[in-house]
């Protein structure tokens, strides 16, 4: 039996978008459930036999750790991109389900991360969110290209070269190498810097022969130490480990 965790975030830019021109409560309630039941079902088609899911919801406002840890740049300082119209009735709704969960102080990865690390072989993840992928257990990204994957905790990960948005080379990534990788090129989408001038093929190029956590970290450390950095680099791990929150 695998243990199916959503994070709550994907459903509501997912369904909440869908839905700008809807203004029925009842309507966007059952499309939440419709969602949920898809995916779902598409996942026991995969793995056969699964729990019922269980929904995690990210904590509000600036209670999250990590707007005290960042102090070279505001945690998420950058945010300009709209939310859907239903974002609130969507959150309410998803908090009245009982199989839904909410953790004041954490980000719903940090919580999703803790509970697949108890069991990542017989976890899925269903959500949008990349940065997950630093962590073990099984994820599906609905719209991608590799929807279901298993992320090993016997590795420090991979990195994959692609081709992005404009043909711009992009990074995916799992696991720690995942992390590193992060370490150096920033998340901008939560306005976490990185070390300048380094993209996406500098980064592959310079973790892409490592294989255990300790070199890796150990090349990020000397990239640091290069940019005269190292002062920056437990506060950039500590914005973007996910889970562990102590």
């Amino acid at each position: 039996m695998y243990k199916v965790i959503f994070d709550a975030d994907g459903i509501v830019y997912r369904v909440g978008f869908a839905l700008e021109e809807v203004n029925s409560e009842r309507t966007v309630k059952r499309n939440i459930t419709e969602y949920i039941e898809e995916v779902t079902g598409k996942l026991e088609k995969v793995f056969l036999r699964v729990e019922k899911p269980i929904i995690v919801i990210s904590a509000p406002g600036k209670s999250n750790f990590r707007f005290d840890v960042a102090k070279t740049q505001p945690y998420k300082g950058n945010r300009t991109s709209p939310k859907p119209k239903h974002y609130d009735l969507i959150r309410s709704l998803l908090m009245e389900m009982d199989n839904s969960m909410m953790i004041e102080g954490q980000e719903a990865d940090d919580t999703v991360a803790d509970l697949t690390a108890k069991d990542p072989s017989k976890t899925v993840v269903v959500s949008q969110d990349k940065d997950l992928l630093q962590n073990p257990g099984w994820y599906y990204i609905p719209g991608e290209k590799r929807p279901i994957f298993f992320v090993d905790p016997d590795t420090a990960g991979m990195l994959l070269l692609e081709r992005g948005t404009g043909n711009k080379p992009s990074l995916f990534g799992t696991g720690y190498k995942w992390l590193m990788a992060q370490m150096m090129l920033g998340d901008p989408s939560d306005n976490i810097p990185g070390l300048k001038g380094y993209g996406a093929v500098a980064v592959y190029k310079l973790l892409k022969n490592l294989n255990t956590k300790e070199e890796i970290e150990q090349e990020v450390r000397k990239q640091y130490e290069g940019m005269k950095a190292s002062d920056r680099f437990d506060e950039i791990y500590t914005l973007l480990k996910i889970g562990g929150v102590k």
